[in-house]
């Protein structure tokens, strides 16, 4: 995965949105080291872009306070290195935080699990990262059948969620 992909991803995940539908289940409750929650996120983000097409896509829709970007991501290929190669198209401007976790290097009260979130009228089953660092809670909401897994985000400096995509079947 590219730099710049990454640094797209943990900028998504600062600007997260409004709960699931549905129960879900989980457990946790403890703390957890910062690279444990980057590394699942990460893990999630690549598997999902390496089981995608070339032509699928994600769209989604951030908002902090009057700050809202729509960004529309799409899975042009494998480069040479094994590096994803995403084509990133946005509009309109934020002035939002690189990251909802601040400088801590753990993430209290951690928490991950199971919960169905409805995008587009489809049912997705998705894990949910949450927990606490030094800006406030967040929740994150993961499903490979969204290319970029990113499905829902919520935090103290906004929304994330997705509004469409594509993803050809294996």
């Amino acid at each position: 995965m590219t730099k710049r992909l990454l640094r797209l991803l943990v900028l998504a995940v600062s600007f997260l949105v409004t709960g699931a539908s549905c129960a879900g289940t989980g457990s946790g409750g403890e703390s957890v080291p910062l690279d444990y929650v980057r590394g699942r996120v990460e893990g999630y983000v690549l598997s999902s872009w390496l089981s995608s097409k070339p032509g699928d896509y994600v769209e989604s829709l951030a908002i902090q306070g009057a700050d809202k970007i729509v960004c529309r991501q799409t899975f042009e290929g494998m480069n040479p290195d094994g590096t994803v190669r995403v084509k990133t198209e946005r509009s309109g401007t934020t002035a939002m935080e690189p990251s909802p976790f601040g400088g801590s290097e753990e993430v209290a009260n951690f928490r991950e699990g199971t919960e169905i979130v409805t995008v587009g009228g489809a049912q997705l089953v998705c894990t949910f990262l949450e927990g606490e660092g030094t800006k406030g809670r967040f929740k994150l909401w993961l499903s490979p059948a969204v290319p970029g897994a990113v499905v829902r985000m919520e935090s103290p400096h906004g929304t994330l969620e997705v509004s469409s995509y594509k993803k050809t079947p294996e």
